[in-house]
């Protein structure tokens, strides 16, 4: 991509790298957080929701593993490279390994801290289902309702029509052909 393109500017991956905050920034078409949105750019609406926090949180308490451990660093390696230019490592990448200077928008490495959390969330509800053993049942439909409902989308459905219109009939009787339609909506 680096050959066709070049280097991503500075100040577009400026634009596009995290701060603290996005992770508390919900994505506008959030069900349950949007709400909260402020609107801003939806590469740095990060917030993972709240299950996936305290079930990671909980991983993280002692006693500690090698797992548990290995994991919460990869959360901060990741975290950290979410933030770009406002992080620790990303610039030391970005000048020493040729295909970091291609990347536009560092945000995208919260995908790396949303596997972390969720194979420390995993952790976290073991954990939890050891602890309180007798309760496993309705903790365990507590925690899969929570789990299913928070990350659940808004969606805005539109009416299409159920026959095109008849300008659309020619095209059908003529060779095959790809069509656009202008302008094109882009909200």
């Amino acid at each position: 991509n680096r050959d066709m393109l070049g280097e991503r500017p500075d100040f577009a991956v400026a634009e596009y790298s995290a701060q603290p905050g996005d992770f508390f920034e919900p994505h506008s078409r959030s069900r349950l957080y949007g709400a909260w949105s402020t609107g801003g750019k939806p590469e740095r609406q990060l917030f993972p929701g709240f299950a996936p926090m305290v079930l990671s949180a909980v991983a993280m308490w002692p006693p500690f593993n090698v797992i548990r451990l290995a994991y919460s660093a990869g959360l901060v390696v990741a975290v950290d490279g979410s933030f770009g230019f406002n992080g620790v490592h990303f610039r030391w990448l970005r000048d020493w390994i040729p295909p970091f200077r291609g990347l536009r928008v560092p945000a995208r490495f919260a995908i790396l801290v949303s596997m972390t959390l969720a194979i420390l969330a995993s952790i976290g509800a073991a954990t939890v289902f050891r602890r309180w053993s007798s309760w496993s049942v309705p903790l365990f439909v507590g925690i899969l309702t929570i789990v299913a409902i928070e990350p659940m989308p808004r969606l805005q459905l539109e009416p299409v029509w159920a026959q095109p219109p008849d300008i659309y009939g020619t095209l059908s009787r003529t060779s095959p052909a790809v069509l656009g339609e202008f302008p094109v909506r882009t909200n």
